[in-house]
């Protein structure tokens, strides 16, 4: 059962009333002309593994601070582990935050003001852009701000950004990162922070799973993992449909009992509070896909239909950090508060919280092991039946937009 638990009244505020259009924002490319001609019936399933991976990345651990940040001041590095194309590149160094952004005055570097867990490197600067290097994304509202990235990042690169913000609730304003020092081996590098590491920097416990006493471990907080590819574009929103299923047992598990009655898992991974049976969005429930997120109206929806791509609300959804287990103390403060205040705005009778072997068993191994196997780690699978243009009819169009 899903439990409630108190939350900033103005953090579940602002994430509920958060109003930019993920149709134009989810990804690059968006507003292109609709395709016409033949559109197949597509069904497609996707496993709870299969989160699209080292492209979306919060500014900061939303968890841990909250930031206002102009756009305008984020300045974002990679370094792509490729020496041969260091010319335009710059020595930095980019530390990693296991509390508040830059310590409380934004410093970094200084070991009595903030963390100096840090990564060295030649990094590039990105441009934003729909055709550039990166996009700003808004889902969570104007505070946690979502870096989309245009390419992935894997392996041995490693994410960093600055810019200049404000702590909500506090007057000043802090840089993080952009100073050029020189460190004790002579050379000017600027320090940033870290984004992602590289991976042979986060390394798990012997039990296999990621701990967070690894403070590189921490930065994986910053990765969205709520993000799916649908492997297809320009889809009709009037043939969408979706349910989720448990396991690949026939007839298809979609649902929990629970003393209340039958709660579908549309409902419990936060995709149906809306009853839209009357044509006017009702809080409550229809066993459909919401349009809106977060509420009728707001212009932002589950599905970017032009770039075939679907976001759910829960930071992790099948294995949500909410309820008895993620309290500080019992009754208590939850520990990731951004999280819960995600699941408070939701309207649903419960979620994956439970044990593994109980019906709604959260799926940690798929955010928290090191080592994931789709034959032993996946549980919940997204089905999806649609139709959409023909894949030749979408990269024609494309090139000629981009033309």
């Amino acid at each position: 059962m899903t439990e409630y638990f108190p939350v900033s009244p103005s953090r579940v505020n602002r994430i509920a009333a958060a109003a930019v259009p993920l149709a134009l924002a989810f990804c690059f490319g968006c507003g292109k002309n609709s395709t016409t001609g033949p559109k197949p019936t597509t069904t497609f399933s996707i496993a709870d593994i299969d989160y699209t991976k080292g492209i979306y990345y919060f500014l900061y651990d939303p968890n841990l601070d909250q930031l206002q940040i102009d756009n305008a001041d984020i300045r974002l590095y990679l370094d792509d582990y490729n020496y041969s194309n260091d010319q335009n590149s710059i020595p930095g160094r980019a530390f990693m935050d296991a509390g508040l952004t830059g310590g409380p005055t934004g410093t970094y570097g200084d070991p009595g003001a903030s963390d100096t867990t840090s990564v060295r490197g030649t990094f590039t600067v990105l441009f934003p852009g729909v055709y550039q290097d990166y996009e700003i994304l808004e889902m969570y509202g104007p505070n946690d701000k979502v870096l989309v990235l245009r390419r992935q990042i894997s392996g041995e690169q490693a994410l960093a950004v600055t810019y200049g913000a404000r702590r909500v609730g506090q007057s000043g304003t802090l840089q993080i990162g952009g100073q050029d020092k020189v460190e004790y081996d002579g050379v000017t590098r600027r320090y940033m922070k870290l984004l992602r590491p590289p991976a042979s920097r986060v390394q798990p416990d012997p039990s296999g799973y990621y701990n967070r006493d690894n403070l590189f471990a921490r930065t994986r907080d910053l990765e969205l993992k709520d993000f799916y590819q649908l492997s297809a574009q320009h889809i009709d929103p009037a043939t969408f449909q979706l349910t989720i299923r448990r396991g690949v047992a026939l007839p298809p598990v979609t649902s929990i009992l629970t003393p209340s009655g039958v709660v579908p898992h549309l409902e419990v991974l936060g995709l149906d509070s809306y009853d839209q049976s009357s044509g006017t969005p009702v809080r409550g429930h229809d066993g459909k896909l919401d349009w809106a997120y977060l509420g009728p109206g707001n212009g932002q929806t589950f599905v970017d239909f032009t770039n075939g791509i679907l976001f759910l609300p829960d930071p992790r959804p099948f294995a949500p950090r909410i309820g008895a287990a993620y309290r500080a103390t019992p009754g208590g403060a939850p520990l990731f508060p951004f999280d819960q205040a995600v699941s408070n705005a939701l309207f649903r009778r419960d979620s994956l919280v439970g044990t593994a072997s109980t019906a709604n068993g959260a799926n940690v191994a798929i955010y928290d092991k090191y080592v994931v196997q789709r034959g032993i780690d996946a549980v919940y699978y997204i089905d999806a039946q649609f139709t959409a243009a023909p894949l030749l009819l979408q990269h024609s169009q494309q090139a000629a937009v981009q033309r």
